[in-house]
């Protein structure tokens, strides 16, 4: 039997009532004249065929009464962000050009730090030493950057070419041009039904300006105020031609961003991977320089002899050579952006347009690794080896410091151009393209060692791990590496609507419908040696795919009544390589009054397995654990950095959900408005892997998916090797909580305008299961997924001067990500707010300047010693460790 949810039953309790009311009409309709009809059946037939090639005709939705004639995939809802009077039966945010630049962002990627909506997502310093360094994306309920479809100009962009964590196939929203963006609108709500099968946590829709005239440039420059991180950005916007004068419009804009690193030496909670100071634990890597030794006789390891005694790291039997890794690395890594972007606009008649867009972006981000660790038996020295001391057969753990840090410079080119005709035909809105977007990354890596080189070097006795080498002799073991990876979409598309299809008694009748197509690809290709696994500490295999996506949709907008208007949408997606799904979605609007307003929707969702969790090959990745098995077999505790291997499965099913919401706005007086909105995700069949935790709490279950080297006694399983960790339909999950919106705006006699507004987002449920047969486990609250996220701002408006004051808040959450793991010690990392203040003055003709802070108060993020975060001693994706950070920019408008 189906669970009773509120939600749904009031939103389709309200749609129940409507249908006599709809029926009445039907009626009315009927008893039209015959030119009447004829013009109704013409502009339904207009609307229709846009969905024949695909799939069969469906119903679906178009908010026509607050969309604009000529509609984005993301309506534009009014001209100020929750203006009641423009709102929709779905919750939209929208960021105007002011908006953006009160917040002080220069890239998009810094702009959706400020969504409370958007939790823990990728950003420059989350990718630190991961496989997308520099590159951004969006994670909407913090369902994951999958989840969250994303889009410019309505249209789909390429995912990056080298997946998030080599699993995650997302868009790097730092590609996109800022200097370009007119505004980017935020949908909260599932909407798969209408913009596609990603769409379950919501839609962020980048838009950018149709026309311009002039030219405009802006420089900017900013850095911490410990003296790094710096940031340069220089922008410069042109475009000729007026569209009512000349018939065409061509805009042009430029972009180009370089940021410094921030040496995770630096700062305090990262400078040491030793954390006992910060109330953690010694997390320096136990294979260091000098080294360490054992004779496998249950003695345990050694240091080799000259190892400092604060270098000596004990563990049970152990007393390894420890190494403080984090001297290498960097919590920012040094990125350098371009990114250009062109539009242009030809009125063919007075009814037709023709567009083309162009965008170009490269990016090269320099990530360093400290040197590589060498252990495990293919590294025995044997006992008449002649650089043995021992002359017995000891393994070792060394590292090759002498070979240097590694370094990989990963550089991404991604492109977009396409072309289309949009306007209006006998009274019906149409809008098609054909095009392509595609991004490559290639990743080349220096000071990497090759397996069986290093291995004949020290067995011939070439290199010696008890004393000092030649660099000439590391040369010889030292390898190159290199990655490319590939993703593009070619796309054709039809979208058709009329807003005023049949008078009803609340307003005219809205109807849409389109199809579209899709084609595309996935390659990721590593140079030989790193395919074959012969590259200490990186590898993977070659993995390619394709598929073939065709999608119809159909939307309806029903002003049954002057006070009720209904949304009705479907969307069938078919896949080539993991079968079809509808998608129906269903919203109301009831406005009893001007000043109040309520909403909602109840929606079914679909996500087809992404390229990589379906092609991947075998990927090397590596995360901090306990050994539980070796340490109840030996009490060998302590967390150790294992191998991780993740792959595709070909044969995985897709993804299905059910998202509802229901809300309300306010407007008691004309410049204070208020929301808030419930909402309900349920997620069933998710594609997922196990955590490497999770694999070896459960080894009984999973011994298949933990690989090990012999053991070093009676009674030790034997040290990890790696851990398998193929992709499944495994989980579930469940989220619920609400968000609320306010805004205030109000003049201060002999001042100015002042503008407050508020986002919160209060998620008090996330359940999830990571396999069928588990019980659901209640997640929020754990690691990097609080319950609370705030953003508040404070704007004055003073003529030519402006000011804004804004609040940053992220809420506590636990240092464990593993319900099972949580108990009566387990840390409570704190909640972490910052405050970000700007002045502007534009008094100056055709010139605006800038001056600003972010996190003035330099406070410095919670210390967390959960996972790989540990070692930098804060959350990367849930809190910013760059410390105070000022800015000042200069724009000038040549007139």
């Amino acid at each position: 039997m189906r669970k009773s949810n509120p939600y749904a039953d009031l939103a389709l309790a309200s749609l129940g009532q409507a249908i006599p009311s709809t029926a009445q009409e039907i009626n009315k309709v009927r008893e039209m004249s015959a030119m009447r009809l004829k013009q109704l059946a013409y502009q339904i037939g207009l609307i229709g065929a846009a969905s024949a090639f695909a799939v069969p005709m469906v119903f679906a939705e178009e908010a026509a009464k607050e969309a604009p004639k000529k509609a984005e995939r993301i309506e534009v809802v009014g001209s100020n962000i929750k203006r009641i009077s423009k709102e929709g039966p779905t919750s939209v945010t929208v960021f105007k050009r002011a908006d953006i630049d009160r917040t002080g962002a220069q890239s998009i990627s810094e702009l959706v730090q400020t969504l409370s909506s958007n939790v823990s997502s990728q950003n420059e310093t989350a990718g630190t030493g991961g496989f997308a360094p520099g590159a951004a994306g969006i994670s909407l309920r913090g369902l994951g950057e999958q989840n969250t479809l994303v889009l410019l100009n309505g249209r789909r962009i390429a995912s990056y070419g080298l997946a998030l964590g080599g699993t995650v196939n997302f868009v790097d929203i730092n590609s996109l041009p800022m200097s370009a963006v007119e505004q980017v609108q935020v949908l909260k709500d599932g909407a798969s039904a209408i913009y596609g099968s990603d769409a379950i946590a919501g839609v962020v829709n980048i838009i950018t300006r149709k026309s311009y005239q002039g030219l405009e440039s802006k420089v900017n420059y900013g850095q911490t105020t410990k003296g790094d991180g710096q940031q340069q950005n220089y922008n410069l916007t042109a475009g000729v031609g007026d569209l009512e004068a000349d018939k065409y419009n061509f805009l042009f804009s430029v972009d180009v961003q370089k940021i410094e690193r921030i040496a995770s030496r630096d700062r305090s909670f990262s400078a040491s991977a030793d954390k006992r100071e910060l109330g953690g634990d010694d997390l320096r890597s136990p294979t260091g320089a000098p080294g360490s030794y054992n004779f496998n006789d249950q003695t345990g390891w050694k240091p080799m002899p000259g190892c400092p005694a604060g270098n000596v790291q004990p563990s049970g039997a152990d007393r390894n050579c420890a190494y403080d890794f984090m001297t290498a690395l960097d919590n920012t890594p040094p990125t350098s952006r371009q990114n250009l972007f062109g539009l242009l606009n030809v009125d063919v008649t007075d009814n037709v347009r023709w567009f083309t867009e162009m965008g170009y972006s490269q990016s090269e981000a320099l990530t360093i690794n400290a040197p590589t660790p060498i252990s495990g038996s293919n590294y025995s020295i044997a006992a008449n080896n002649p650089n043995n001391p021992f002359k017995k057969t000891a393994s070792i753990r060394w590292r090759s410091i002498e070979a240097g840090n590694r370094e990989t410079t990963t550089t991404t080119k991604a492109s977009r151009l396409l072309t289309g005709l949009k306007g209006t035909l006998f009274n019906v809105d149409f809008d098609t393209a054909v095009g392509i977007t595609k991004s490559v990354s290639e990743r080349n890596g220096k000071n990497y060692l090759h397996k069986d080189l290093l291995a004949n070097a020290l067995k011939d006795g070439r290199l010696n791990p008890f004393g000092a080498n030649d660099p000439a002799t590391w040369d010889t073991v030292k390898a190159s590496t290199s990655e490319t990876g590939k993703s593009d979409i070619k796309f054709a598309d039809l979208k058709l609507s009329s807003s005023d299809v049949v008078k009803l008694p609340g307003g005219g009748l809205g109807l849409a419908g389109g199809a579209e197509y899709r084609r595309e690809t996935v390659y990721n290709q590593r140079d030989a040696a790193s395919a074959a696994s012969k590259i200490e500490g990186t590898g993977g295999a070659r993995s390619d795919g394709e598929r073939t996506t065709r999608s119809a949709y159909l939307e309806a907008n029903l002003p049954v009544h002057s006070m009720l208007e209904l949304q009705l949408a479907v969307r069938r997606d078919s896949y080539s390589d993991s079968g079809s799904k509808t998608s129906p979605k269903y919203a109301f609007r009831f406005q009893p009054m001007k000043s109040l307003m309520f909403r909602g929707s109840v929606s079914e969702a679909f996500r087809a397995p992404s390229m990589s969790q379906l092609y991947l090959g075998s990927q090397t990745g590596f995360q901090r654990v306990t050994d539980t098995p070796r340490c109840d077999a030996i009490k060998a505790c302590s967390k150790v950095s294992i191998e991780a291997r993740t792959s595709g499965n070909p044969h995985l099913k897709p993804e299905t959900s059910r998202n509802y919401s229901l809300g309300f706005m306010v407007e008691p007086i004309q410049s204070l408005s208020f929301g808030m909105d419930f909402w309900k995700i349920s997620q069933k069949n998710v594609v997922d892997t196990l955590d490497e935790q999770y694999i070896l709490d459960h080894a009984s279950q999973y011994s298949d998916l933990i690989v090990r080297q012999p053991g070093a006694g009676a009674g030790d399983p034997g040290e990890i090797d790696h851990v398998k960790r193929p992709f499944m339909n495994i989980a579930s999950s469940l989220l619920k909580g609400v968000d609320i919106d306010l805004r205030y705006r109000f003049k201060l006699d002999g001042i100015g305008a002042l503008t407050i507004t508020d986002s919160a987002t209060y998620k008090h449920k996330h359940e999830s299961a990571k396999r069928p047969e588990d019980h659901m486990q209640q997640t929020v609250g754990l690691y990097a997924d609080p319950k609370w996220h705030n953003n508040m701002s404070v704007s004055l408006d003073a003529g030519t001067w402006g000011s804004t004051i804004a609040w940053n808040y992220t809420g506590r959450f636990l240092d464990e990500n593993n319900g099972e793991r949580v108990d009566n010690d387990t840390r409570q990392i704190a909640s972490f707010s910052t405050f970000d203040l700007q002045g502007t003055y534009s008094g100056l003709k055709n010139t605006k300047f800038t001056l600003g802070m972010k996190n003035m108060f330099d406070r410095k993020p919670p210390f967390i010693t959960f996972g790989n975060d540990a070692n930098y001693g804060f959350a990367r994706a849930a809190h910013d460790g760059r410390g105070r950070y000022v800015y000042g920019s200069v724009n000038y408008k040549f007139k």
